[in-house]
């Protein structure tokens, strides 16, 4: 049976493997938003990747950041810097299981400053690890509702696992930001940590 450090693993190659195509393809430079969420009995757990590329609003977060003005980014600037990206890529997500919100709780995070420790245009991207615990056993033909918008209101790339089919992904879908995606689960099974 697979983990969640499986879905994690999982989710953090696809964020790879789509980090690098994007730069393969010509694409409008940006963020670049993708969830990755895996659905067990008692619990939703999600990977939230937000890639930002180089350019002029990766120079305004980088400068904002460097407090002490000396062109590079120290241990606790980055730190602040990591906290502003999480509440980014994270404040506009909404879950819901059969209609009900569910609250989001951030347990990890992760920031890459791709090697460029300056206060400079340079590209970043942060990671995020949520997990949901709700209280009822989901059952099989409820609805998961993914709502989410990215910071510069670009598509989002979604995917949804079951717990009881871990290698497929029950849904894997480009969401408009802002726009609600359902998917309606099957038979799950709670998480073996």
């Amino acid at each position: 049976m697979r983990t969640w450090s499986d879905a994690v693993r999982r989710g953090l190659v696809l964020g790879a493997v789509l980090g690098f195509a994007s730069v393969a393809h010509a694409h409008q430079a940006g963020f670049h938003k993708r969830l990755t969420i895996t659905a067990s009995k008692y619990e939703i757990e999600a990977l939230v990747v937000m890639d930002m590329d180089a350019g002029e609003r990766a120079l305004l977060l980088r400068s904002a950041a460097d407090v002490d003005h000396d062109g590079r980014l120290d241990d606790a600037e980055a730190a602040a810097l990591k906290d502003r990206l999480v509440r980014m890529a994270t404040r506009a997500l909404e879950l819901s299981l059969g209609g009900a919100p569910l609250p989001n709780t951030v347990v990890g995070s992760k920031l890459s400053l791709r090697e460029d420790f300056r206060a400079a245009d340079g590209g970043l991207s942060v990671a995020v690890h949520v997990r949901i615990r709700h209280p009822l056993e989901v059952v099989e033909g409820m609805s998961l509702g993914v709502k989410d918008t990215a910071p510069d209101f670009s598509a989002i790339h979604v995917e949804v696992f079951q717990s009881a089919e871990p290698s497929e992904p029950a849904s894997s879908v480009e969401v408009k930001s802002g726009a609600k995606h359902l998917v309606r689960l099957g038979r799950l099974l709670p998480v073996v940590r």
